[in-house]
């Protein structure tokens, strides 16, 4: 029998998934937030580069959707509210803009 290991954080049906295509997944629950929270973000990272090399947009729309279910896991796990991050989000692009105008930074010349 192959054994394929990947320790690492995954959706809540997965393990179910995974017997369903006459697997046997070896599962250990996190007990403590502090590691769940290192383990959110390593999936995040996971996630954000899939989603830096996906091309098509449904695979774009695919990895977003993940991108963001780890930010709101994120967010549930820090007991932050999603309103919250809203606020922050808004009152940021009002001070400091947002990415419309596709500005990109080459250098500053400090005097």
């Amino acid at each position: 029998m192959k054994v394929i290991v990947y320790n690492k954080l995954v959706r809540d049906k997965i393990p179910r998934i995974i017997q369903d295509d006459g697997a046997f997944p070896r599962i250990k629950r996190l007990t403590t937030k502090k590691r769940f929270l290192v383990e959110l973000r390593k999936k995040l990272a996971e996630e954000v580069a899939e989603l830096q090399k996906a091309k098509k947009k449904k695979d774009i729309v695919n990895e977003l959707s993940d991108v963001l279910e780890l930010l709101f896991g994120i967010a549930r796990a820090e007991n932050l509210s999603w309103k919250a991050v809203l606020k922050k989000q808004k009152e940021k692009k009002r001070t400091r803009g947002g990415f419309e105008k596709k500005l990109f930074l080459k250098s500053v010349r400090k005097p």
